[in-house]
């Protein structure tokens, strides 16, 4: 039995294309904030959404992945697992952001009109924790339609009525109000979808049932909170400074902001994967290892290869986004860019080892990664600032990677990962050298990446790597489900 890759790209793609939308507003408002405003509005605006996402992370991150397993795995509490995940997830919220009020209010150094940002974006740790939870359940029921549908219409909103907002001369907070609005009405429509149409949530206070699934989902809590740190601990550390370090972040936001978009396809690859996995690993364990070294190989040669078109590029991108804004971003682009490959190749052995249950083990490599994300930040960005915490961020996710490959060579299952390398770095060396040559040349940059690109391909095809007959199998089964779709079904 072939592993279903097909299905896997599909609901990835429109899990990518629902969420571009919402993510495309947030990059698209901070762009065009910094053309018509300056850096400086701009950047505020950046220090908000830097402090909410933060707080979303850590507002208990990865109970959605629980749930996602769970009723992936036909629990028939899942519906008590819901509603207490949904109570857990406000009541911590509510704290957070209670907190956050406390720490901008009373010891943040910004000025007056950045503490009304940073706090109108705060009231979204609850709704956006919501919708985090609430797309899990029709991600694992396989209604991710559903999720495209609610975000494409919401995302125009927000997108469209924005835009409005900027060019008519509005400023961040505004934009900021708007943005918090709609991020609530997205989550009070997610839950009537779920409530009226799959799964109607119920709140259990049996003291066995809250013990049982708190043990369970602690080791994953733990990790979604050191990833948060790991992730997220650069920007707030660079935020300290108050006032004087706004435009320090907006840079830091501007080399960030291709990343976040760029972070659809590993947030929705791994929900979308982990689906998979716990459909098979119990029952056909060999075939989910099928569909887990498939991930990983495809993880590798096209995270490769967009890191190097975006980091060889990184100059061109900076300028055609932001002119002459954020310039100080571009070498802190190319460094960044890698911290996304590491962050690709973690997802198929991430799910892996959570399908397997082994997230106890996964805390350790987590937590040192965590240690030296921190470590080296406070070391580096006093003297080195953007670059140094840059630099912070590809070691931590490296490190991270590698202890989740370990663990999955010793606990589930050990193969040979030299067989990937040598293809990878061979057509990672075509790419480099086609790209120099054409650029030399001063042949356009958008030609010579799509030279690059194919040479890129070229090469592993020789390598054995492109398979035309599973490539015709993906097409044929993505094909079925588009031709499902346009005729009314649901997906």
């Amino acid at each position: 039995m072939n592993p279903p890759f097909g299905s896997i790209i599909w609901k990835t793609g429109i899990a990518i294309i629902s969420d571009l939308v919402i993510r495309l507003s947030n990059v698209l408002f901070f762009i065009l904030l910094t053309w018509k405003n300056g850096s400086t509005d701009a950047s505020a605006f950046s220090v908000g959404f830097v402090y909410a996402s933060f707080l979303t992370a850590l507002c208990l991150g990865g109970l959605e992945q629980l749930l996602n397993r769970e009723i992936s795995g036909q629990n028939t509490e899942g519906n008590f697992l819901l509603g207490n995940f949904l109570l857990a997830r406000v009541l911590v919220g509510i704290s957070l952001f209670i907190g956050l009020v406390v720490w901008v209010a009373y010891f943040g150094a910004f000025d007056p009109y950045t503490v009304l940002l940073i706090l109108s974006l705060g009231t979204t740790i609850v709704s956006e924790s919501v919708i985090n939870l609430l797309q899990s359940v029709l991600i694992a029921v396989s209604r991710v339609g559903f999720i495209l549908t609610l975000n494409l219409i919401f995302g125009l909103l927000r997108l469209l009525v924005g835009l409005g907002f900027v060019f008519f001369a509005m400023n961040a907070l505004m934009i900021a109000v708007w943005t918090t609005l709609v991020s609530w009405l997205v989550a009070f429509f997610y839950l009537v979808v779920v409530w009226h149409m799959f799964m109607r949530p119920r709140i259990s206070f049996d003291r066995d049932f809250w013990i049982r699934y708190a043990k369970t989902a602690l080791p994953i809590i733990l990790v979604s909170l050191m990833v948060a740190m790991e992730r997220g601990f650069d920007s707030i550390f660079m935020s300290m400074g108050g006032a004087q370090s706004l435009l320090l972040v907006g840079a830091y936001s501007a080399a960030n902001s291709v990343l976040n978009a760029m972070s659809l396809i590993p947030n929705s690859f791994r929900q979308i994967l982990l689906s998979s996995l716990a459909a098979h690993y119990h029952k056909q364990r060999q075939y989910a290892i099928q569909i887990y070294l498939v991930a990983f190989r495809w993880s590798l040669f096209l995270s490769l290869l967009l890191c190097l078109v975006i980091g060889l590029n990184a100059h061109h991108i900076m300028l055609l986004l932001y002119r002459d804004a954020f310039t100080a971003a571009i070498p802190v682009l190319q460094i960044l860019i890698w911290s996304w490959f590491w962050t690709m190749l973690l997802v198929p052995n991430g799910r892996l080892i959570l399908t397997a249950g082994l997230q106890n083990k996964a805390i350790l490599p987590q937590f040192i990664g965590m240690l030296i994300n921190v470590g080296l930040n406070l070391v580096l960005q006093p003297s080195l600032t953007l670059v140094g915490a840059a630099i912070a961020k590809v070691a931590s996710t490296a490190v991270i990677f590698w202890g989740h490959l370990i663990l999955v060579f010793k606990e589930l299952y050990r193969w040979d990962i030299r067989l990937l390398v040598r293809p990878a770095l061979s057509a990672g060396l075509v790419f480099v050298l086609v790209f120099a040559v054409l650029d030399w040349l001063h042949v356009h940059w958008i030609i010579v990446s799509i030279f690059g690109i194919i040479a890129y391909f070229v090469v592993l095809y020789f390598y054995g790597e492109i398979d035309r007959a599973k490539l015709l199998a993906i097409f044929h089964s993505i094909q079925h489900r588009l031709s499902f779709h346009s005729s009314g079904e649901r997906l």
